[in-house]
């Protein structure tokens, strides 16, 4: 049994406690960056970061309307800012206004798509992947490769039509240039655009 003591002390605990609410940190908005400005920040144009969006989209939206999540852009933007800076989960949140835990969830959700979706879509092996394999192991010794790749910034004249489009994340007009290579050096890929 109770005692009226008690029960008298646990109403006067019941009074002092302390509801926190979440605080949720502003975040930045993205609606109103210049085309240069996504060059530097993501290392692509908005183009691009829109067809990224419009692919995985789907697999990144939310059906909830608490906690303020993250939309599929603002996922991208994020993984994006973090893959192309490479700086921590912490330094990411900050600069975006999420935890550390949500950056790390937005990374790992976002890569997950882009491999699920985009990935087979637009990357194709070697019918002979055992042959590579074991060329570039003879070549380097360095176990399961299957291909190089590498990216460079080709400088360009500044184009009359769509001029934003072509200025990379230093400033200067450039057409990015990607390819694939092989342990014969053939090329297994390359892209220009």
């Amino acid at each position: 049994m109770w005692s009226s003591s008690s029960s008298s002390s646990s109403n006067s605990d019941d009074e002092n406690i302390i509801i926190r609410r979440r605080i949720f940190r502003p975040r930045i908005n993205n609606n109103f960056m210049a085309e240069y400005e996504y060059n530097e920040r993501f290392r692509m144009n908005s183009v691009k970061l829109e067809y990224i969006v419009s692919s995985i989209g789907h697999l990144l939206v939310h059906h909830t309307n608490r906690n303020h999540a993250l939309s599929p852009i603002q996922q991208v933007i994020l993984c994006l800012h973090f893959l192309g800076s490479g700086t921590q989960y912490h330094s990411i949140g900050d600069m975006h206004g999420v935890s550390k835990a949500t950056v790390c969830r937005v990374v790992r959700n976002v890569t997950k798509a882009i491999n699920e979706v985009l990935f087979p879509q637009l990357v194709r092996f070697p019918n002979d992947l055992v042959t590579v394999v074991q060329h570039f192991h003879s070549i380097a010794s360095i176990p399961l490769v299957v291909g190089c790749v590498d990216g460079t910034l080709i400088k360009i004249d500044a184009p009359s039509i769509n001029e934003p489009v072509f200025v990379d994340r230093h400033g200067n007009h450039s057409v990015t240039c990607t390819a694939v290579c092989g342990p014969t050096m053939q090329f297994y890929y390359i892209n220009a655009n």
